[in-house]
């Protein structure tokens, strides 16, 4: 563990590594006013490093990247396609909308896409590189933040947070604060709001990563792919530069008994049975294309109603932050994005705080909820409708072909999403 001397005094704890966690630790650490409260990024792995596949960055999550210096240490590793095209089962194309240029001067910022391993890897550098210059800021690792209560009054204020190191037993610590990114499975939300449980969706996600030069010609090019199906749908985009294409593969009513997890191999079986309806439902293209995954991941996709209050992601003084708060179906493209924002906001809201001398978690954290949940639960919202449009059938698809042939740029286009950054409402 790499410790600021304050740490042991007033400790702030962030749990979990994962790209939320990191962007948060590094946010922190640009602003001077907040030097003075460390923070310790608690991470139960003892090698960081992220799993998954591709990202796609709307320009309300790559604005923030931007503005956190990480544009050029991202610049090789992203692509910035041209467009999202939508087309039915048939293979028509129903619908495009222009990124590339376009975006770029609607919205002052781009849309990448990017290998989720990349991103966290960029991140991590920068909070390393925070570390060792010796800014309040501390990695523990090998530690799983398991409970959380609060202290009793005759021992004051704060936290005890119960942690659990390898091979050892629980053990209760004080801390001043708490903000839990510890992902979907959040530790910290089982414990703190025990009322608040996910489930499976009857949803699963295959994912694979295909070398671009082993992809059919028709699918090189520079562009976010989109193919709707009944109860399923194909998303492809170029990542890592364009040397790799991503597939995402979702269905529903499959997948059963897949274990809840990020990056699970899944069993021949398994995907010949899940992929057996599917296949025989896909245009000869799309067939040709997912015969060339060299390997499948699998993960269940994860169901959770959307926020109904600030209390849903912040009490006393323990805060939830991206999957942990607001875990969403992979509809909207905005997991990660919600992330980036949580971070930015929680940040400018704790300078405001800190300039005015009052930096107390339990305020700052109250006035966070605040700012974020409504905004969070309208991209839950509007990420489940998009499931049920995106696998819709029979007169339901084609009323949706309909819409998109007629009014691709109003429905494709999300302006109340992407004009914001998430900071807008903390920056008076």
């Amino acid at each position: 563990m790499t410790q600021h001397p304050a740490a042991q005094d007033h400790p702030w704890l962030v749990a979990g590594a994962g790209l939320g966690g990191l962007a948060l630790m590094h946010a922190w650490s640009l602003h001077p006013e907040l030097q003075s409260q460390p923070l310790t990024l608690v991470e139960q792995s003892l090698t960081l490093s992220e799993v998954g596949a591709g990202v796609q960055l709307g320009p309300n999550a790559t604005r923030i990247l931007r503005q956190w210096g990480l544009e050029p240490a991202l610049r090789d590793l992203v692509c910035q396609p041209e467009l999202i095209q939508a087309r039915n089962a048939q293979g028509q194309v129903v619908g495009e909308l222009p990124l590339a240029q376009a975006v770029e001067q609607r919205y002052g910022s781009p849309y990448w896409c990017v290998h989720r391993g990349d991103l966290h890897r960029v991140l991590l550098q920068a909070v390393q590189q925070s570390v060792q210059r010796g800014d309040a800021q501390a990695l523990q690792l090998g530690s799983t933040v398991e409970a959380v209560k609060a202290l009793p009054q005759s021992e004051g204020s704060g936290l005890q947070v119960g942690l659990r190191q390898q091979g050892r037993e629980l053990e209760f610590v004080k801390a001043q604060a708490l903000i839990a990114a510890d992902g979907v499975w959040s530790a910290v939300r089982r414990s703190h709001w025990p009322h608040s449980v996910w489930k499976d969706s009857d949803q699963v996600a295959y994912r694979t990563l295909v070398p671009m030069d082993q992809v059919p010609p028709a699918w090189r090019a520079a562009r976010v792919q989109l193919w709707m199906l009944p109860l399923m749908h194909v998303v492809a985009y170029p990542i890592q530069g364009g040397r790799s294409l991503n597939v995402v593969v979702l269905l529903e009513h499959q997948g059963q008994g897949v274990p809840m997890g990020w990056d699970e191999r899944p069993q021949p079986q398994s995907v010949q049975h899940d992929f057996e309806r599917a296949l025989a439902q896909c245009p000869a293209d799309l067939r040709e294309l997912l015969a060339c995954a060299p390997e499948w991941r699998v993960w269940p996709l994860v169901a959770a109603h959307p926020l109904q209050s600030p209390a849903d992601m912040a009490q006393g003084a323990v805060a939830l932050l991206g999957d942990a708060a607001h875990p969403m179906l992979p509809y909207m493209a905005q997991g990660a994005g919600m992330a980036l924002e949580d971070a930015q906001v929680l940040v400018q809201l704790a300078r405001a705080h800190a300039r005015a001398g009052i930096l107390k978690a339990d305020t700052l954290f109250e006035h966070y909820a605040q700012a974020r949940w409504a905004r969070c639960a309208r991209v839950q919202r509007k990420a489940m409708r998009n499931g049920h449009w995106f696998h819709a059938s029979g007169v339901w698809a084609w009323a949706r072909d309909l819409g998109l042939r007629s009014q691709a740029q109003r429905i494709m286009d999300v302006p109340w999403l992407y004009q914001g950054t998430g900071a807008d409402v903390a920056s008076g």
